[in-house]
């Protein structure tokens, strides 16, 4: 059976939206045989500990059970869901300091002993991004939307070349009910393929 995390970062001023994306998530990817684990950072803390930046680069980088489980679901998983609401053009700061924190050397990347890095997130046959803008299209491509960057990018340089990226967003909030169960059908099409 494969297995699937989806890391899901509610909003604040409306999660409606996203609570629906990420129960569309979960069902699409249950009804595929996916063992889904839903790792919700609503009562995430996002700062590193003093503890845990002395421990960055040490050979037990994860202190926090929280922070284990997490790295543990990520490192059987196959499919890497993201659901977060975009702030300011780019990643909330909970799925930043979740980054921060769970990918750290050993789970997301390994370093050689020439001083490259080695990709540790081989296993990830997909990666999705799903995020509610509240801007058009036009301005978020404008500003860079970095969100999407880091996670199609960045992130994707720990996994395999192989690794298929999707991205689902909703652009002006989403509001109406047109858009919003259109949103909701790319999102499961997108965990599917």
């Amino acid at each position: 059976m494969s297995r699937a995390t989806i890391v899901f970062a509610p909003d604040p001023s409306d999660g409606r939206l996203l609570a629906a994306a990420r129960d569309v998530a979960e069902r699409r990817l249950r009804d595929l045989d996916h063992e889904v684990t839903v790792l919700d950072l609503a009562d995430f803390e996002p700062v590193l500990s003093a503890d845990e930046r002395a421990a960055y680069n040490s050979d037990r980088p994860l202190l926090d059970d929280e922070t284990i489980a997490a790295a543990d679901a990520v490192g059987n998983s196959q499919v890497l869901v993201f659901i977060y609401p975009t702030v300011l053009f780019t990643l909330p700061p909970v799925v930043k300091g979740w980054l921060d924190r769970v990918l750290v050397p050993g789970v997301a990347f390994t370093m050689t002993t020439s001083g490259h890095t080695r990709r540790g997130l081989r296993h990830i046959d997909r990666l999705v991004g799903v995020s509610t803008y509240d801007t058009n299209w036009w301005h978020t491509r404008r500003a860079g939307d970095s969100g999407r960057r880091i996670l199609a990018r960045n992130l994707r340089a720990c996994m395999r070349l192989t690794t298929r990226v999707r991205w689902v967003p909703s652009y002006n909030g989403g509001h109406d009910a047109r858009s919003a169960d259109s949103f909701l059908g790319r999102v499961e099409r997108a965990v599917a393929r």
